[in-house]
């Protein structure tokens, strides 16, 4: 493994803590090519987590590789395409309220951009359709 800082993201009350250090610090992420698991019940933003994703990405350097906890490990273009992923899904969410379509609409509706390879979608916490739900919540205030 090579020498350097070791990125650890860390899901809190709230949202999501960042520090860098070197050593093994685990990113709380659940799974990496995989649908967020929208939990926002202590405070998080379904909204906001592909920006926190993204703002860690572009802003912690140095990172050789990034430890997610619950996953595998993964590098810094990784997690860039892990935010990317995110952000393009709440994109789709808010283009399918523009649309007017209700949350089973979008659910039967959804599916994954062919840019993201690899990735699934997880049934866990409601799966899509809970995901969907959680965001149209949000952005219906």
């Amino acid at each position: 493994m090579k020498r350097g800082i070791v990125l650890s993201l860390v899901l809190a009350l709230g949202g999501i803590s960042i520090a860098a250090q070197r050593g093994n610090q685990p990113l709380d992420i659940q799974k990496v090519k995989d649908n967020l698991y929208m939990i926002v019940g202590n405070g998080g933003s379904a909204v906001d987590y592909g920006k926190t994703l993204a703002k860690a990405a572009t802003t912690i350097k140095n990172v050789d590789v990034i430890i997610t906890g619950h996953s595998n490990t993964m590098t810094p273009a990784d997690l860039k395409e892990y935010a990317d992923f995110n952000n393009d899904f709440m994109t789709w969410v808010q283009m399918e309220i523009r649309a007017n379509k209700s949350v089973d609409e979008a659910a039967m509706d959804y599916k994954i951009p062919e840019k993201y390879k690899g990735y699934t979608i997880s049934t866990f916490f409601g799966g899509i359709k809970g995901n969907i739900q959680t965001a149209y919540n949000e952005l219906k205030k």
